[in-house]
């Protein structure tokens, strides 16, 4: 497991927020709940402040092995999962790992020189790896523009105008050591989303358009059903990037 176990109490509590369906809460937020706590206990770094990527048990030798690098699109989705659960418990704790992680956020994970994120930071000295990473670029603004502890905001409209630079003419983004994948179409939109006026409208229709036209609608066990392709040259249904896309075309603001 890695970050993504911290997303189902983020998603609980924006269902319950628009819902205020009480069962539905008190059925799932100890399970959801748990898992956030097992992803402190084993993933937390007091030195930082931020978590590491994920654990693996490792049935050779047994127990588990924390990995050495700490994502910054990790952090993000930590962030959400956290502030969730506090507004969910007013337990204190999950509201003061999300401000230490958030406050830290840009000045461990941003990159002045290219204006970009950092992929991560790795090894017990934090040192950042600059291997370019686009999911962070758009999810950073979606997550954390909310918070009055992110300073300065001005890094969101930077690392989304840093995507530009690589935008194919068909509205996807051909990051070094990536095809144009839908799901970076689908993050810098939304991304974008977050921002009062986009860094550069037309990019941001093409990238609407690329989104669109990875759409793939199938018939599956007598039910319509559909996706968005990973990429041209990988016709694969991606389940995240359907939830991506849908929030990114909705042009949804992070509920926070």
């Amino acid at each position: 497991v890695d970050a993504v176990q911290c997303l189902p109490s983020f998603v609980l509590w924006w269902y319950w927020n628009l819902s205020g369906d009480n069962a539905t809460l008190a059925a799932l937020l100890p399970t959801f709940r748990k898992g956030i706590d097992g992803f402190i206990a084993n993933n937390y770094d007091p030195v930082t402040g931020f978590f590491y990527s994920s654990w693996q048990n490792k049935p050779v030798s047994g127990g588990w092995q924390i990995l050495a690098e700490r994502y910054s699109a990790g952090q993000s989705d930590v962030a959400l999962g956290l502030t969730a659960l506090w507004l969910m418990t007013r337990a204190t704790k999950y509201a003061r790992l999300a401000a230490l992680a958030i406050r830290r956020f840009p000045g461990k994970f941003w990159d002045a020189a290219d204006g970009r994120w950092y992929i991560a930071l790795g090894g017990a000295d934090a040192v950042p790896d600059n291997t370019w990473y686009p999911m962070t670029h758009g999810y950073t603004p979606f997550v954390q523009k909310q918070s009055r502890f992110f300073q300065p905001a001005s890094c969101f409209a930077q690392g989304l105008t840093a995507m530009e630079a690589y935008q194919t003419s068909e509205g996807g983004f051909a990051i070094p050591g990536y095809d144009a994948e839908h799901i970076f179409s689908s993050i810098y939109t939304l991304g974008e989303n977050q921002l009062a006026a986009p860094t550069s409208p037309a990019d941001l229709a093409l990238a609407v358009n690329y989104i669109k036209s990875g759409q793939w609608l199938m018939t599956l066990g007598g039910n319509p059903v559909g996706g968005i392709v990973f990429s041209k040259r990988y016709p694969y249904l991606y389940t995240n990037q359907a939830g991506f896309a849908c929030l990114a075309l909705a042009g949804t603001l992070n509920p926070f």
